[in-house]
């Protein structure tokens, strides 16, 4: 695959050759990794109740709650080698990044402020976007995999038939692979000009696939970030909306987990 993106004409040097030699493997990554979370996460209850030991777990006053949680940290563990991998990938990118500012002199950060709409009162602030672009592309992997493990606890709780947990699973594995290849395909229409859209739908297509498709891996690059920057209106200020995102999902993600113990509390 490295050798095929060598061969692949580019404009970009090192950076850019690792980026997109990196880009498609990691996203990859990314979707069977998220699979596995929520399958996990669905799987977490169905033990219990096989063993027997869910109703007396969920009997004392804090079982479910701490049984539950302990689930969703156990997740997390149990795929630390896919989130190390990841996170490994983007701070090397991001690394790539820091390096590919000291390009034209230093003027590279001032380069990319250039031309977007809005312009920037001052180039200084491109610098700040910047680093909250970095900072939600180091976070968000670990957002999002905690929250597909909480709706798989979620739906484990609420769920008791295995086939409808199966379905469950099969329904939101192809929905998020779905979303990731139709916002793909369409930001690659509008990159090549093959595709026009407007503006607010625009931006909307790429904060939707940073933040819910491949989780900002499209602008650890600063390349396509500055190719965003330029023909996307606002789009230098997607990272700001990326780092209120990860907010979001934090609060989702404890919300899930308490209706989950809830539910476990109440309705069995």
């Amino acid at each position: 695959y490295a050798a095929f993106v060598y061969d692949t004409p580019a404009s970009g040097g090192i950076t850019d050759f690792v980026w997109r030699s990196l880009y498609f493997p990691t996203l990859l990554v990314q979707i069977i990794t998220c699979a596995s979370a929520l399958s996990l996460g669905i799987g977490a209850v169905g033990g219990e109740r096989r063993r027997r030991t869910w109703d007396p777990l969920r009997a004392t006053e804090i079982g479910a709650a701490l049984t539950l949680r302990t689930r969703w940290l156990a997740i997390l563990y149990r795929l630390r080698a896919p989130i190390l991998a990841i996170l490994l990938v983007r701070l090397c990118l991001s690394a790539g990044m820091v390096y590919d500012l000291s390009a034209f002199g230093g003027r590279y950060a001032e380069m990319l402020s250039q031309n977007i709409t809005p312009a920037l009162a001052d180039w200084r602030l491109g610098l700040l976007l910047l680093s909250l672009n970095m900072t939600a592309g180091l976070l968000l992997p670990l957002i999002a995999i905690a929250a597909a493990a909480a709706i798989g606890i979620l739906i484990s709780v609420a769920i008791k038939e295995r086939v409808y947990t199966v379905l469950a699973q099969l329904l939101l594995t192809l929905l998020h692979i779905a979303f990731t290849a139709a916002a793909l395909f369409l930001i690659a229409q509008f990159l090549t000009g093959r595709a026009q859209l407007p503006d607010a739908a625009l931006f909307a297509l790429f904060a939707g696939f940073s933040g819910l498709g491949d989780w900002g891996l499209l602008l650890t690059q600063l390349g396509s970030l500055g190719e965003i920057w330029a023909r996307v209106p606002y789009g230098a200020f997607i990272g700001s909306g990326l780092l209120l995102l990860l907010l979001l999902q934090t609060a989702l993600s404890d919300a899930t987990l308490w209706l989950a113990v809830r539910l476990a509390e109440n309705r069995e």
